[in-house]
């Protein structure tokens, strides 16, 4: 999970209801309050991330059009939520995904701290998509082929949020994931993919190479990219003797490590090596570079230019 800032429960409830529409919240009075919210729009695509341990989140429908554009595809990054609309309830864990109504009531009860991805879908767009009698409410079946595209796309989105979109583009996303919604909620049993281990291993690795760049790369963005749970993930990265998080630090450094001794790098700096391989702080990356090789980066270059 990212680092989180500590705004008061107020603030916390004001930044919801300002990046989702109207929310009554209640907190848990048995534990101190956790919660962030931040919105970012990608040429026109709103996602919303939502960190907290609230005991409830309640959307009324109001007059407000604020409040029922959208259609709201949620990412369950990390930790497990109840989601109840139209009479009926689904419960998602790390790795799921549920399609929410904002044009009707529904209720969002996280079970301890939630960690979320909401895309706001126009809703005219989804209603187009899906017959009348299907409920704009559901966890989507991702063992289906549509759902599986619909968990890449977004894991890849999660990656992308710091590169510009180009113009039009937030509209072709959304043209694109809205279609997948259909199958998705009428997907039938899920069949999730089944690998082994070492096949996983393979996948993950993959991923991993692919998304090396990326600071928002960690568990629970890659569990989305190759589509099994966290759990599992880390089972699979254990198996190899392993951690999720060592793999990919260990990988950034290696490849930081050649930047650093590139005669065609010669005039970047440390710092911004670091940068270029999803490092966000240079004094970290220089701690964790030591103890893979033993010295810092600025002496793992000078003692290879003595060398050659």
């Amino acid at each position: 999970m990212r680092p989180l800032e500590k705004p008061s429960f107020d603030e916390w409830q004001a930044s919801l209801c300002a990046v989702c529409g109207s929310f009554e919240t209640h907190q848990d009075a048995s534990r101190q309050f956790v919660g962030n919210v931040s919105k970012q729009d990608l040429d026109g695509l709103e996602i919303a991330h939502i960190t907290t341990n609230v005991q409830r989140m309640i959307h009324r429908r109001s007059h407000s059009h604020n409040d029922d554009r959208f259609c709201f595809l949620v990412l369950q990054r990390a930790g497990t939520a109840i989601f109840k609309q139209f009479g009926e309830e689904v419960s998602l864990h790390s790795g799921h995904m549920v399609l929410m109504d904002s044009g009707s009531p529904f209720e969002i009860n996280p079970q301890g701290l939630s960690d979320q991805v909401s895309l706001h879908l126009d809703r005219e767009k989804v209603c187009s998509i899906l017959p009348e009698r299907v409920k704009k409410f559901g966890r989507l079946q991702l063992g289906s082929v549509s759902g599986r595209l619909l968990q890449l796309i977004v894991g890849q989105l999660l990656m992308d949020t710091q590169k510009p979109l180009y113009q039009a583009e937030g509209s072709s996303l959304q043209d694109s994931v809205i279609p997948l919604l259909r199958s998705a909620l009428q997907g039938g049993h899920e069949t999730p993919p089944v690998y082994h281990l070492e096949e996983l291993y393979q996948l993950a690795t993959h991923e991993i190479e692919k998304n090396l760049q990326s600071p928002k790369l960690d568990a629970e963005t890659l569990a989305v990219l190759v589509c099994v749970s966290v759990r599992k993930l880390y089972r699979c990265f254990e198996n190899q003797g392993e951690s999720v998080h060592g793999y990919i630090v260990k990988r950034r450094i290696q490849r930081a490590a050649q930047d650093l001794i590139d005669p065609k790098l010669n005039v970047r700096s440390i710092s911004a090596a670091a940068y270029e391989w999803g490092f966000c702080d240079p004094s970290h990356f220089s701690k964790a570079f030591k103890k893979v090789y033993g010295c810092s980066p600025k002496e793992y270059r000078a003692n290879f230019h003595m060398l050659h």
